[in-house]
């Protein structure tokens, strides 16, 4: 075999089978090592060889396999020691020296000694101990030196977070951005900064909300959403940014309006400063010179690694057959190969079966999440740890809550339509628990959240309405036997470097789904993949554009310039010319084209120019309806905001006078901070006290499981008479975090647009923004701080380890060992580590 042979050159099955090397292959894909000859073994560790020293980077990957596999079932690691100081796979080596090198009678040679010191180029400093890094590492860490524009890309655990914070030491006393995807990483983001000693003695701040920006403060770090970051770029006209990260970058090639605005918030920094400098960091994109923001981004820096130190094994099954086999797809030769007979169990028994010590189980819809997780029967010890947790869950929230009772089966889930905190609660749980073993999520774990897991069970294929493509599928997998994992001093394994990953046909799944073409579409080793770019502002720059993409891209254009008049466009864009039409671009109002209606809500305002000084949630509503609903054409196409779809016409809901009522009471909670326990309790009387016969609610189609009638088309509602009273306690709770999201994703855009045109009262305004007009409760708010936690930090026990300087808080951390010994709610324990200072 050649230098320039290709891995499509074995691929043929017909040569293949007839082949010795198949033969013995097979055996060792299928983990027959004991049915292995010395003959098979030479055969194989040649074939290796002769791979690995191709120029095809898919044969170089199969021949590092086979001496990955034949090491991890041997337990003979010195092939495996050889290829990793040859592929420059540092950390590998290091391992085996450390753990496995004394088993064999090696030499003190000077060979070995001159290898081993060799590797020293490759050490690196993390604190207070030494890691090495991997070639693919290193080059990483000198490319994120450059100055210019640039776009990493690069896999989980190659250190993509710990060089965004290098990035921000190396420009302290500059304004810099990191503009991440969820409201979830922000605190997460914000406390890697501060741990910080360089970041942290700089007394640079850092801002999560566009509130706490002072235009008295020069050199400052946000840590913002998109949406947060247009409004501080409103409220500042004047303000810059000389450096700006972009995490999870992949996100913003969608067509998601959320990508849109992110987009447009590039355009208008860097209108602003055109010497801001964008740095790009995402663990997937097939052509990632494809990410041309600007026009200028013709010499985009682009650094992208694929090396291939963890090599994953793929399994399918389908478990709705009445023959199940358990099947292993080979992606390097594109072949399956059974390797058991299953026998009639359902998915929990088959994922419990062959699971390891912590694995993550997907799921596409919430409702399945919940469903899935409390029919786990696998009682566990229930120990202290996980009793503090479950009387933390009833405090917070309700005695029947299902999280409650799925952990005593070893079980959590995570999913959007969670309390924010205690959604992060859970992943600290699934951490730090040792009998907690299964975590069941939707692609809320696409975003940036690290846990640890050593093997993954798809039960469907699906993310949202569409099928997880081989980019997201790949970054779903790769959050397994992340490299801290492998590699720690005391439980690493090397055998973790072949991730398991189960692509099972289930009940959740659809009745067409075949789990071994998707494996084929997703992960065949040779297969090209391109990325689908259909943000329209990003693909106008790379390719032709069809009629409904350059509408799209005519109405991108439109928010732009009407935001951010300044900046300078070729193409024909409609400018509205009155205040509150110029507010709704600002306020990213999609309700409604506002151009069109533009006549129609200024006359609307005139006509409600006398109702100001509102200080009423059902005033609010009436004003909301009056000037932008009233005789307004609203939208009726969809739109959609990551884990939720909305419809655009959801604001006519406020056309009807009960459903104002009903948002009037949310606001007023809201406006009072009212506590999840006492929300949840208020809604599950108000239900009960529904009349039985008519008790079916509306829903949606998250949640819904029957139709109102049949000439409905969806399961959006409910039907009361039929759910247990544990049932409805957990519908209630989240029901109440999505009606939550619906006030913040449309009806609070309202109330900033009306509250600058003077309509609201100051002290009305705050309650319906923050729950309060308590300034130091609105720093705290600011800060990132839970309104539960907020409110706890004001008891003077613990508002003394509280240091609020210029608009900055410090929380000493003594404070947790204080809250501990008063027995506060373990939620807020864990919330308030991340605003300590240490």
């Amino acid at each position: 075999m050649n230098k320039a042979a290709k891995l499509k050159d074995i691929q043929n099955k017909k040569l293949l089978n007839e082949s010795i090397f198949f033969a013995a292959y097979k055996r060792l894909f299928l983990d027959k090592y004991e049915d292995l000859s010395e003959d098979d073994l030479f055969l194989l560790l040649k074939f290796a060889v002769i791979f690995s020293n191709t120029e095809d980077y898919h044969l170089r990957k199969l021949g590092y396999k086979i001496i990955l596999r034949y090491s991890n079932l041997s337990n003979n690691y010195i092939p495996l020691y050889d290829i990793s100081i040859n592929y420059n796979y540092i950390p590998v080596s290091k391992f085996i020296e450390g753990k496995y090198l004394s088993k064999y009678l090696f030499n003190d040679s000077f060979y070995n000694s001159f290898i081993s010191a060799s590797c020293d180029y490759f050490k690196k400093e993390k604190g207070d101990r030494t890691i090495y890094l991997s070639e693919g590492q290193k080059r990483l860490d000198t490319f994120s030196k450059k100055e210019e524009d640039f776009i990493i890309v690069a896999p989980t655990s190659y250190g993509k977070s710990e060089i965004i914070i290098s990035k921000v030491e190396d420009n302290i006393g500059k304004n810099v951005c990191i503009i991440v995807p969820t409201k979830s990483l922000l605190a997460q983001t914000k406390r890697n900064l501060t741990k910080n000693v360089k970041i942290r003695n700089s007394k640079s701040r850092v801002i999560t909300h566009p509130d706490m920006y002072s235009e008295s403060v020069n050199g400052f770090i946000a840590v913002l959403t998109q949406e947060r970051l247009l409004r501080l770029l409103q409220k500042h006209p004047k303000l810059i940014f000389d450096v700006v990260l972009i995490d999870e970058a992949h996100n913003i090639i969608d067509i998601d309006p959320r990508e849109t605005l992110a987009v447009q918030d590039l355009h208008i920094l860097k209108n602003r400063n055109s010497l801001t400098k964008f740095y790009y960091f995402t663990p997937f994109l097939s052509q990632p010179e494809n990410i041309r923001i600007f026009s200028s981004d013709d010499n985009l820096a682009v650094e992208n690694i694929n090396e291939f130190i963890k090599v994953e094994k793929y399994f399918y099954s389908d478990l709705t057959a009445k023959d199940r086999k358990l099947c292993i797809y080979d992606q390097f030769l594109n072949m399956t190969f059974e390797s058991e007979k299953q026998t009639d169990v359902k998915e929990f028994d088959f994922i419990n079966q062959h699971g390891a010590t912590k694995n993550i189980v997907y799921l596409n819809r919430p409702i399945d999440i919940e469903s899935f997780s409390l029919s786990v029967k696998n009682p566990i010890e229930v120990g202290t740890e996980i009793k503090k947790a479950q009387e933390a869950l009833k405090d917070f929230l309700h005695k029947d809550y299902n999280l409650i009772k799925t952990i005593e089966n070893g079980v959590v889930y995570h999913h959007g339509s969670m309390p924010e905190n205690v959604r992060m609660y859970v992943e600290d749980i699934f951490s730090r628990i040792n009998n907690v073993k299964y975590i069941v999520t939707t692609s809320t774990l696409l975003q940036g959240v690290n846990i640890p897991a050593e093997k993954i069970f798809l039960l469907s294929s699906a993310k949202g309405k569409k099928s997880l493509n081989p980019s997201q599928f790949k970054n779903l997998t790769g959050r397994v036997c992340r490299f801290s994992e492998v590699f720690d001093d005391f439980s690493g394994n090397l055998n973790m470097l072949e991730p398991e990953v189960y692509v099972l046909k289930s009940r959740y799944s659809s009745k067409k789904f075949n789990p071994e073409n998707f494996l084929i579409k997703s992960v065949k080793e040779n297969k090209i993949i391109k990325d689908k770019i259909e943000n329209p502002l990003i693909k106008q720059n790379t390719s032709e554009l069809n009629d409904l993409e350059k509408q799209n891209l005519n109405e991108s254009l439109e928010y732009l310039i009407n935001i951010e008049p300044e900046i300078v466009t070729d193409k024909d864009v409609r400018i509205v010319k009155s205040e509150i039409a110029k507010l709704c671009f600002k306020n990213n109002v999609y309700d409604f084209d506002i151009y069109e209606n533009e006549s129609v809500i200024n006359k609307n305002y005139d006509d409600n120019k006398e109702r100001i000084n509102i200080n009423d949630p059902e005033e609010l509503l009436s004003v909301i309806f009056d000037i932008f609903i009233k005789n307004v054409s609203l939208r009726q196409k969809e739109l959609y905001n990551k884990e939720k779809k909305f419809s655009e016409k959801n604001i006519s809901r406020l056309s009807d006078e009960k459903t104002r009522r009903f948002y009037a009471m949310f606001l007023s909670w809201k406006m009072n901070s009212a506590p999840y326990k006492m929300m949840i309790g208020k809604i599950v009387s108000y239900w009960n006290k529904l009349e039985s016969g008519k008790r079916k609610i509306y829903v949606g189609s998250t949640w819904g499981d029957c139709k109102m009638n049949d000439t409905d088309f969806r399961n959006n509602y409910v039907d009361l008479d039929e759910k247990t009273e544990s049932a409805i306690v957990n519908l209630a709770i989240v029901r109440i975090k999505e009606e939550q999201d619906y006030i913040d994703y449309f009806i609070v855009k309202y109330v900033e647009i009306l509250n600058d045109l003077g309509f609201l009262n100051k002290s009305f305004y705050e309650k319906i923004k923050y729950g309060t007009d308590d300034q130091t409760l609105i720093m705290m708010l600011k800060e990132g701080f839970s309104m539960e936690l907020a409110k706890k930090m004001k008891d003077e026990k613990y508002f003394k380890y509280i240091d609020m300087v210029d608009g900055h808080i410090i929380v000493d951390y003594n404070i947790v060992e204080d809250m501990r010994s008063n027995k506060e709610n373990d939620i807020l324990i864990f919330e308030i580590q991340f605003f300590t200072n240490k």
